[in-house]
């Protein structure tokens, strides 16, 4: 299936992350509880088993191991599970076959470039909080597009922020809008999770949608992505003279694609 590859308003980047999420979400779905599930089941349990015995049975640990699996959840897993994503739904969107394996293997290949790349995004974004926190906050937004110039454009550190500061030039208003609203529908399923009945039934719901959002939030960025780079750089025009190149010469004749680059 065939995707519009444009410049796209915010209704558009939705309606097109929400048809590739529906058209793959078999696989999508499988990519996110391969990387997530290991790390955020054997912590809804183990949350569950510190509720209930006696405090004095960890010795303080029931604090500790919940913050480390946090962290080991936040600096590693969650970053190989969105990049892993957004590799599988950047070649869903430009028409490219891509498995599970493919998907996560390059997103491990990037994962030290994005960890180096997220410390200087931290550390500039925490000293624009400083400076009476609106900094900060144009900050957040001119560093919206980072994580997709680190998994597409095997640029990091500064280079990257750079990158991304020069896709969101006008398109900053589409980020806030498109925020806002992975945002609430964040907390509506979150509030709805909390109305189960039991314990267990809300954790495990509870992970279930945190793949789904992981999904949703990772289609959207990705077509977001694009959307800016069309405007910036007629990546759309890009993309139909290779569709039509391709079209017209013999398949083993054919040259690599502009963005073949992206993929390895």
């Amino acid at each position: 299936m065939r995707y519009q590859i444009r410049e796209l308003g915010v209704g558009g980047i939705l309606d097109q992350a929400i048809q590739i999420m529906k058209n793959h979400f078999g696989m999508l779905l499988g990519i996110v509880m391969l990387v997530l599930v290991p790390v955020l089941l054997p912590m809804m349990l183990l949350g569950f088993y510190i509720e209930s015995a006696p405090p004095d049975d960890f010795g303080g640990g029931e604090v500790l191991i919940p913050f480390l699996g946090t962290i080991l959840l936040l600096m590693l897993v969650m970053p190989i599970s969105n990049m892993a994503v957004m590799v599988a739904v950047s070649r869903h969107y430009l028409g490219e076959p891509v498995t599970i394996g493919q998907a996560i293997g390059q997103a491990l290949r990037r994962l030290p470039a994005l960890i180096w790349t997220n410390i200087f995004k931290g550390i500039a974004i925490f000293g624009g909080f400083v400076l009476f926190i609106i900094p900060g906050i144009l900050l957040m937004f001119m560093f919206f597009l980072t994580d997709m110039v680190v998994v597409f454009e095997k640029q990091s550190g500064i280079e990257a922020l750079k990158r991304s500061r020069q896709l969101m030039k006008q398109h900053w208003g589409n980020a806030f809008v498109i925020a806002f609203l992975l945002f609430v529908i964040s907390v509506m399923l979150s509030v709805v999770t909390e109305l189960l009945p039991s314990q267990l039934m809300t954790g495990t719901v509870d992970i279930l949608v945190q793949c789904v959002l992981a999904i949703l939030q990772g289609a959207a960025l990705v077509v977001f992505y694009f959307s800016t780079r069309c405007k910036h750089e007629q990546f759309d025009l890009q993309r139909l003279a290779e569709m039509i190149h391709a079209e017209a010469v013999p398949a083993d004749e054919v040259e690599p694609a502009v963005h073949a680059d992206m993929w390895k």
